[in-house]
């Protein structure tokens, strides 16, 4: 690496460390949140809730607005979006003014998670490219690893707000990261002469909350006429963002990126595999405390082996597809976590070297998977539409969490009715095996199909 590209690369690591904390770390502290306001639990949970909400929803179209503004100015200005909303919610105390900084942090969020892939992708050679999406990767789950541990030991030693308070000195670092390089050289105009398609933008953000919402509360208080309708609703407006893209300049999504299978398959296998994974993170941790009797600390010094494992394997199956591709990694990695769900949904409680042993494959598994697919995907595109594949991605991911926990919750809690509750865990993590699966056969037709629209021209 140029030092240049250090600072950058170090530079933007820590804002995806900043986004990985702040995601995991606010659901850690949300009980003491709720104990200082004296509002319902259900109030609090809009804190995490409304923020996955905005976040999901603006991937896309902040990443289009990347391409035509410049990622690296869109990455410092998220940065300090969400640093600046971060010390507010930190020092309000009325929930709707804390719910309102909230939504805004989480829109330097979604900047800054749709602009470092792009960033990094248009900076760093092809032959460095899986490398360092690996990193990118690696740094994502340290960030979540570390949100609960850094949100909790904070909340302790000096309240609450410190997780938020935290990202202030680091945002200082990241500056001074990015100066240390030489001064940047400029980015090319892609967007030169276009404009952004503010009326899809609200569009697309109405249609995914309407339908997240929808589908959550449906799973999770029953389908009334009002989630229902917001299904229906969702639908109507996803064919309308469909009518009104076919007729604006610059839509959020370039028709000839939908018309390459390839492209489809690898964002599909994104949205199974965090659908999955999700099951994992949702139904594990119910599974061995409430069910089996283990306890917090037992069952999270046990888990943590999986995102443990998965960052030291991210940080080398990039280098592996720089080598040999992406497609053989990728469908392994969906594989081994297909395995790796299976093995825990027969296992007895305390069988712990088994369920260590389950843990490393799950994590093997993600670990295998992530980087070389964001390398396949990020590597199909162009440069000027390497932020809106980037928002794709993101949407994807987003999307994948939000259902796979409901559908998982839902599910443990519909086989429970039926069946005792350690049955109801293995049928359900069934169908997570079966997503992992579908998300393998998903990795394997990405490489098979598909133009590469990098070596095309950007119209």
């Amino acid at each position: 690496m140029t030092r240049e590209e250090r600072g950058l690369f170090w530079s933007t690591s820590i804002g995806t460390l900043l986004c990985g904390m702040n995601t995991s770390g606010v659901a850690t502290i949300l009980p003491a949140i709720q104990r200082q306001l004296g509002v319902p639990y259900n109030t609090a949970q809009w804190l995490v809730t409304g923020y996955t909400l905005v976040l999901s929803g603006l991937l896309l179209p902040i990443g289009r607005l990347g391409d035509l503004w410049g990622h690296r100015r869109l990455y410092f200005s998220g940065l300090g979006i969400f640093t600046g909303c971060a010390l507010l919610v930190g020092t309000l105390r009325v929930e709707w003014a804390m719910l309102g900084a909230r939504m805004l942090q989480a829109v330097g969020a979604a900047a800054i998670l749709a602009s470092v892939p792009a960033l990094l992708t248009a900076t760093f050679a092809p032959s460095q490219r899986g490398r360092v999406l690996g990193l990118y990767a690696m740094n994502v789950y340290i960030g979540l690893s570390l949100g609960p541990f850094v949100g909790g030991w904070l909340a302790a030693v000096q309240g609450w707000p410190g997780l938020f308070w935290l990202s202030a000195p680091l945002f200082g670092v990241a500056l001074i990261l990015q100066r240390l390089g030489p001064p940047a050289t400029p980015e090319p105009k892609v967007g030169a002469g276009r404009r952004f398609d503010w009326l899809g933008s609200l569009l697309l953000l109405a249609a995914f909350t309407s339908l997240l919402v929808g589908v959550n509360q449906g799973l999770a208080d029953g389908w009334s006429f009002a989630w229902i309708a917001l299904i229906v609703g969702a639908g109507g407006l996803g064919t309308l963002l469909v009518w009104v893209e076919q007729r604006v300049p610059n839509p959020l999504v370039v028709p000839r990126m939908l018309r390459d299978p390839g492209l489809g398959w690898n964002v599909a296998a994104t949205f199974l595999n965090y659908v999955c994974t999700f099951f994992f993170f949702v139904l594990v941790p119910l599974n061995l405390v409430i069910l089996h009797g283990w306890t917090e600390a037992q069952a999270g010094m046990v888990i943590t082996v999986t995102p443990a494992v998965m960052v030291g394997v991210s940080s080398q199956s990039g280098r592996l597809s720089d080598r040999i591709g992406t497609r053989w990694p990728t469908v392994i990695g969906q594989g081994v976590l297909a395995a790796g769900l299976l093995a825990m949904s027969l296992l007895p409680a305390r069988a712990i070297g088994e369920w260590v042993a389950a843990l490393v494959a799950v994590g093997t598994g993600l670990g295998l998977f992530t980087a070389p697919n964001n390398s396949a995907i990020m590597g199909r595109v162009p440069r000027g539409m390497q932020g809106m594949a980037s928002g794709m991605v993101g949407t994807a991911r987003y999307a994948g969490q939000a259902l796979g926990g409901a559908v998982a919750t839902a599910l443990f809690a519909a086989f429970h009715r039926a069946e005792p509750a350690a049955l109801a865990f293995r049928h359900a993590m069934w169908l997570g095996v079966a997503v992992a699966m579908a998300g393998a056969w998903a990795s394997w037709m990405g490489g098979a199909a598909g133009t590469d629209l990098a070596a095309e021209a950007v119209s």
